[in-house]
């Protein structure tokens, strides 16, 4: 994989996307299943922008589902302030087979970390909070956001992996087990170990599509979602960088 870096006054350009993929067999009792929630934003995101929400929901049971009134909606929260919006104020019947879709916007009018979910009641009943949630921190203005946007250290994300899970974060740490691998679809992989230089005992993971031009003892930069809880084929994993769509660059 070509190694990539956008310069931070290049980020006021860019849209960052949040695809649907990782959401797509998420499921309720009742069959009714989250098909896809896309979250698209100008990245950093700074009070006064917009963002544009676009999920879809499918009835996969065997019964009809009533969306109730005031139908659907994107749920937001904003360190605990509810910020809810674009409810479509209609019921809506989901035969078993059928979907639905809500797109949305909405001006991110404070500064502080957002949680986005699909919204809805069923039964007279919310759905449930902060189901499939997607996160994203807003900033005041692009010299707070340069701060908190600075390369983090291993042990810094270690220390408490709850404030980044789900997150994109930037980590500069030395690469101390590197396989290179291809995987049924001969598609080429790199599975990662990294460490804190500072302090050896802690140590992450992360992987990506290619191969990037990264060895054993490298310090390398990586670009990624954190996760703290991360499942891969068959396989769970703790504390992981999923870099697929981010970046793995050698330093010199």
């Amino acid at each position: 994989m070509k190694p990539f870096r956008l310069s931070f006054l290049a980020w006021s350009a860019v849209l960052i996307l949040f695809p649907g993929a990782e959401v797509s067999a998420s499921s309720l009792p009742n069959g009714l299943t989250l098909e896809a929630f896309e979250m698209k934003a100008d990245q950093p995101a700074l009070v006064g922008a917009k963002i544009e929400i676009d999920y879809r929901l499918k009835n996969l049971g065997d019964a009809p589902i009533v969306l109730e009134s005031p139908g659907l909606f994107v749920g937001a929260r904003c360190d605990g302030n509810a910020m809810d919006f674009g409810h479509q104020q209609k019921a809506t019947t989901l035969r078993p087979g059928e979907s639905v879709s809500l797109r949305a916007s909405h001006v991110l009018d404070k500064a502080g970390s957002w949680a986005f979910w699909p919204g809805f009641r069923i039964g007279g009943a919310w759905g449930p909070d902060r189901w499939m949630e997607k996160r994203l921190d807003v900033f005041t203005d692009r010299a707070e956001a340069e701060s908190a946007l600075k390369p983090l250290s291993v042990s810094q994300i270690l220390a408490n992996p709850a404030r980044y899970d789900q997150k994109e974060v930037t980590v500069v740490a030395e690469a101390f087990a590197v396989r290179k691998k291809v995987d049924g679809n001969k598609q080429p992989w790199n599975l990662i170990s990294l460490v804190d230089p500072n302090d050896r005992k802690r140590v992450m993971s992360a992987f990506a599509l290619g191969h990037a031009p990264v060895r054993n003892g490298d310090l390398v930069r990586i670009t990624g979602i954190f996760k703290v809880k991360s499942l891969r084929g068959r396989y769970h994993y703790d504390n992981e960088i999923d870099a697929r769509k981010g970046s793995i660059q050698k330093l010199e």
